[in-house]
């Protein structure tokens, strides 16, 4: 490489501010071929259109992940419909969104208060992490 440096006209070397950078030439941009754009719409007709909520709270139903989550005083205290709760506290951090968002005055179990006494009870680094390990073991 360095016995072609003078005549690539790939690369070059600049000065600037005193010092020597490296200068490539970038490739030209190709199409993507008609294979892969059939392809992408092949892959994206074959998966299902799913709310992510809806997919969370399957997983849940299916490895029960949510009982890890325990309240920070009674590890046995429950309360209607805590899984609906959870996933929307989980969903909400993980895309980090404000709780607002996710509020429903016409659900009790995703009403703003309940869904900050949930942040503040049950999520936790320990109960994240014994959740987290329950979805790695199913």
């Amino acid at each position: 490489m360095a016995a072609n440096l003078p005549t690539n006209t790939a690369v070059r070397i600049e000065r600037t501010g005193g010092r020597d950078r490296l200068v490539l030439t970038p490739f030209d941009k190709l199409d993507d071929p008609p294979s892969l754009l059939a392809l992408r719409v092949h892959v994206a007709q074959l998966l299902p259109r799913i709310d992510l909520p809806e997919a969370l709270l399957e997983i849940h139903a299916r490895t029960p992940f949510g009982s890890e989550f325990t309240h920070i005083s009674e590890s046995a205290a429950r309360v209607a419909d805590l899984p609906i709760s959870l996933c929307a506290v989980l969903i909400a951090e993980a895309c980090n969104m404000d709780l607002e968002a996710l509020a429903r005055r016409d659900i009790p179990a995703l009403s703003r208060g309940r869904l900050l006494w949930v942040q503040q009870n049950y999520m936790r680094a320990e109960t994240i992490t014994r959740a987290n390990a329950r979805l790695v073991a199913a």
